[in-house]
This record gives C-alpha cells, structure tokens and sequence, in this order.
C-alpha cells in the first residue's frame, strides 16, 4: 500500500492547532483540513475519499466531535479516528469511544507521539488491506475449486445466489433457476408462507397450472424425501420442491443428485427463514420507533405538566404564606408565635419545591434514557 493512499484528515476549530497537524504531517501524508464539524459534513454530500486516519477535536462551534464522529463511522466502519482534546477524563473517553472513535489524544499535542501514532494508524491500514486481500484471495480460490467439482459446484452456487436473496418469490425462482442450470432439471416450488395462502411456482417464476399444484397438494404430505417414477419430492417446514425430470436410469448420478437437493433445499429453507425474520425484525424496529416517539411525546407533556405544577404550586404557597401571615395578626399571636408560624410555612414551600426538583431530575433521568434508547435503536438498524 502506498503512502499516498493513506489519507489524514483533521478537524479543529483552531487555526493554530491546524497549522501544528500540517507542520507535523503534512509532509508525509495527504493531509485535508476541516475548521469546523460542518465543514466535514457538507464535504463528505460530494462523496470524497474517505481518509484511514481522522484526527478530531471533540468542543466545537456547531456541530461536535462525538456527532461527526458518528456519521464518519457510517460511511466507513474501519477508518480510524482519533479525538483531539485537552479533557481526557473518563467521561469524555467514554462517551468518545461510544461515539466510536479508537483513541484520545491530549492537548497540547506532542508531535513526536502524533507521527508515531499515525504510522500505527499506516500500518494497522494497511495489515488490513493486505488480510483482506489474503482472505478474498482464498475465499476465490476456495471457490474455483468447487464450483469445478461439477455438481458440487451448483450446490455452492445456489448457497452463495440465495443470500442476494430478499424476497420469497425471488429465493423460489432462483432455486429452480440454478437446478436447471446445473444439473438440467424441471421442477416446481410451493411456498408456505406465515399468514398467507401456500405460493406455487412454476419454470420463470410463472404461478402452477392447476394439475401442477394438485400434485404439489399430494406430494407436500409425503415424507421429507419421496420419489415416483421420474418425480422426486424434497419436503421441508416452509418449502416444497417437486422435480419431474429426475435420471432414473441413471443410478449413480440419481443417488448424487438427491443428496445435493436435500442440501439445496435444506438452504432456501433456511434463507426462507431468514428473510421472514429479517422482515419480523424491520417490523420490531419500526415499532419500537413508534414507540420511542410515543414515549417523547409523553414525556414532553409530562415536562410541561411538571413546570406548570410548579408554577402553580408556588403562586399558591405565596397565597398561602399572605393569608396566614394575615390571619396570623387577627389571632393577636406572639412575634414568636408568628415568627415560628412563618417558618413552619416557609419549611412546608421547600419540601414542594424538593418535591417538584426530584420529579424534575426524574424527568431528566428519563429523557436521557429515552435517548440512549433511540441511540441503540439507530445502531442496531444500520
């Protein structure tokens, strides 16, 4: 990997700390500075190339560090960002490293330690490439080899397809698509969805005539692997696969094909399944979503219940302290009297406005947690 692949960029409001990471890098690297976080953001809508190494101050004006932290670990999961802060207590690590950024560095910067720091950053890019390309190597190898093992070949074929696969209709006609293929076979798919009427599909994905699937009818309650004749069965929980070309007199070739189908079956069975909970989970999530702005709502309305309670409760304690001050006079009470009366009412108002405090700091707690919520939602969607 050439050096003048592995791009920097750094982001800072300050012009002299900018003008530092350029003194100190710019020589050895492609370097592109950001003054702001926005700057970041308006610049990665052109669609640039994205950096191995982002160097980020975490306060500033706008949009912060941890935000565009966030949204450059979306367009590239394995860039490597650093935080650039003179707070590096824990709680700014963490919330950093939450945020998704791999290391801290404090301020003011030591420049020997930030060029050492970016050639490990260099190095880990580029041991990644080189695995990478190590393991697509294999995984091509691996793959030439079995898919010229003939029939073998298909199975794999149908394994790698199916999971390009994100909709029923598609898996069923990718599957008769690649028996034909490979081994020269006619057959017919019956679907058996959740909540809907069983599916059968014919050559090309066209529906089954009405013969077709009155044998589909017969043959679905047969065992997991049933043969007729030319005809041969494959059963399972979600799938039907019904061939009627099968090599009968071909023995060896017969017994070899059977066991692939079953496997072949066995897999768009199990990438049926798949898409069904892929689709449940799309349907939790957005659920959940509806439920977390539910939640904010409630919680808003809770807020300005709570702050028009307070504002109630106060003006009425007022009221209440007039009038026995008032009453009070007309009792002809001691100054001592009064004065302890007073208190007691002053002491009463606190306890309410503590009251109200802690239900306010609940409030808090809660909103906090709505959001860590909303935040595990996003991630857990990506």
């Amino acid at each position: 990997m050439e050096r003048a692949q592995f791009l920097i960029w750094a982001i800072d409001d300050d012009p002299l700390q900018r003008m530092f990471i350029a003194d100190e890098l710019g020589d050895d690297w492609p370097l592109r500075l950001f003054e702001s976080g926005d700057a970041v953001l308006a610049a990665l809508e052109d669609d640039p190339p994205l950096p191995g190494l982002v160097l980020c101050d975490v306060l500033m004006p706008g949009v912060d560090g941890f935000s565009v932290c966030r949204k450059l670990r979306e367009r590239d999961p394995r860039m490597q960002i650093f935080f650039l802060s003179a707070n590096t207590d824990n709680e700014t690590k963490l919330a950093g490293f939450d945020a998704g950024c791999d290391d801290f560095l404090g301020k003011p910067i030591d420049g020997e330690q930030l060029r050492y720091k970016a050639q490990l950053a260099e190095r880990a890019r580029q041991h990644h490439h080189e695995l990478n390309a190590e393991i697509a190597n294999v995984r091509t190898v691996a793959f030439e080899a079995m898919i010229t093992a003939g029939e073998l070949g298909t199975v794999l074929e149908f394994m790698r397809s199916s999971q390009e696969c994100d909709e029923e209709r598609e898996l069923a006609c990718r599957l008769l698509a690649v028996i034909e293929g490979g081994y020269g076979l006619n057959g017919s798919v019956r679907l058996r969805l959740p909540g809907q009427p069983a599916k059968d599909i014919d050559a090309g994905g066209r529906p089954c005539t009405p013969l077709g699937s009155a044998i589909l009818d017969n043959m679905e309650s047969m065992e997991r692997i049933f043969s007729f004749k030319n005809r041969m069965c494959v059963n399972y929980p979600q799938i039907t696969l019904l061939l009627h070309n099968m090599p009968v007199n071909e023995a060896d070739r017969y017994g070899r094909l059977r066991d692939h189908l079953a496997i072949i079956v066995d897999a768009a069975e199990r990438r049926l399944q798949n898409i069904h909970n892929a689709r449940r989970l799309l349907d939790q999530g957005q659920a959940m979503a509806t439920t977390m702005r539910e939640l904010d709502g409630a919680l808003q309305k809770q807020e300005s219940d709570q702050h028009r309670f307070t504002l109630e409760i106060t003006e009425r304690m007022m009221q209440f302290g007039l009038e026995v001050q008032n009453l009070a006079i007309g009792f002809g009470l001691t100054d001592e009297q009064e004065f302890s009366l007073s208190r007691t009412v002053e002491n009463f108002a606190a306890a309410i406005r503590r009251l109200g405090e802690e239900q306010g700091e609940n409030n808090r707690q809660l909103a906090a947690t709505i959001l860590r919520l909303r935040d595990l939602l996003r991630q857990s969607s990506r």
